[in-house]
């Protein structure tokens, strides 16, 4: 197995692999015929250009080709979170400035210093990727956490951004924080582009961020980073656990 198909397994270990969404520019109906014959296709569209399928009963074997056509960017693989339990969760930051959306606005920066710096300060170290019009901060566990745990976790930090960004003199809705897996969401009907791969419309590559300066890594070093970080910052259950406790008892526990 390629190597970079092998680390993009082991970080979503837990997602749902037997269904994805895929955007391709240059397939049309005949790339979905053949995909018939192995997948369930829900259904397909054409947007901007962009070929996009929702595939169910997904055999191991495409998958598996699908994220190698990901990664040397002839498509975008979008995966569906499990709906009881994950191992990985993420914020998706996008402007939703109506002008001027392409550049990061002040509320923006300020928006992501300060999740970045919060989950730190929980030791949840978490891998920052530019995406479209803002980012997308994933955050790792060794082990599946139930989505209502997430889902509290998420919630209570995002309150925490949003209030330090008006503090901040900053216009707080400017900037929408998705969360992932969504716990209202009980079909999991919304996906999220996987890293590692360029964009199938701007051409873009999901670059990280690093550093509290959140300085751009060179592309080079991509894999090799992600390996890294993997290895480093990934946490146990019982630490993230922790981190849920010790944000809750600090930020949101009314004093008797």
């Amino acid at each position: 197995m390629d190597d970079k198909v092998r680390l993009l397994k082991q970080f979503y270990a837990s997602m749902d692999v037997t269904q994805i969404k895929l955007e391709v520019r240059d397939y049309g109906f005949s790339f979905m015929n053949v995909l018939s014959r192995s997948c369930t296709i829900d259904y397909s569209e054409l947007s901007r250009l962009v070929h996009k399928y929702r595939l169910s009963n997904v055999p191991l074997w495409i998958y598996d080709y699908l994220l190698k056509q990901h990664i040397e960017g002839n498509g975008n693989v979008c995966g569906y979170f499990h709906r009881e339990a994950n191992n990985v969760f993420c914020f998706n930051l996008d402007n939703s400035a109506k002008t001027d959306t392409d550049s990061i606005t002040d509320e923006m920066q300020t928006t992501l210093w300060k999740l970045k710096m919060n989950l730190e300060a929980l030791e949840i170290r978490p891998l920052i990727v530019q995406s479209g019009r803002g980012f997308h901060v994933w955050c790792r566990i060794s082990a599946m956490i139930p989505n209502e745990e997430l889902s509290h976790f998420m919630c209570s930090m995002v309150l925490r951004v949003q209030d330090f960004v008006k503090f901040s003199k900053l216009d707080n809705t400017k900037v929408n924080i998705g969360m992932y897996p969504n716990r209202n969401n009980e079909q999991q009907t919304n996906s999220l582009r996987l890293i590692g791969s360029t964009h199938v419309r701007t051409k873009a590559f999901s670059r990280i961020i690093c550093g509290d300066d959140l300085h751009l890594l060179p592309d080079a070093d991509f894999w090799k980073y992600l390996e890294s970080h993997m290895y480093w910052n990934t946490v146990t259950p019982q630490q993230f656990r922790k981190s849920a406790k010790e944000q809750k008892d600090r930020y949101f526990t009314k004093s008797a």
